[in-house]
């Protein structure tokens, strides 16, 4: 294999990954997953402000946290211990 047939099957696989969300005891919101697809917006916002993950170490490590990738998804992560603002659910969150 090879060429073009690879780069389709590992956008699919990357598409159906699924990568673990933290609960969120202060929501009473469960530990789930979302989709890499989402997961990985999310680090690109935590990236702007932490430089010592790659997305693929948050995930191996737990992900984020139920609001923190709440807070990530809204660009509002370097606020996000002090945010007050409810923000939408989480895109493709299932609990686990």
């Amino acid at each position: 294999m090879g060429g073009l047939e690879d780069v389709g099957y590992e956008r699919e696989a990357a598409r159906k990954r699924r990568v673990p969300v933290q609960r969120d005891s202060n929501r009473r919101v469960p530990p789930g997953t979302t989709t890499w697809e989402i997961h990985y917006v999310a680090w690109t916002n935590y990236n702007l402000y932490h430089y010592e993950q790659s997305a693929e170490r948050i995930a191996q490590r737990g992900g984020f946290g139920y609001r923190e990738i709440q807070c990530a998804l809204a660009g509002h992560y370097r606020e996000c211990d002090r945010c007050q603002i409810e923000h939408p659910p989480v895109p493709e969150w299932k609990p686990l």
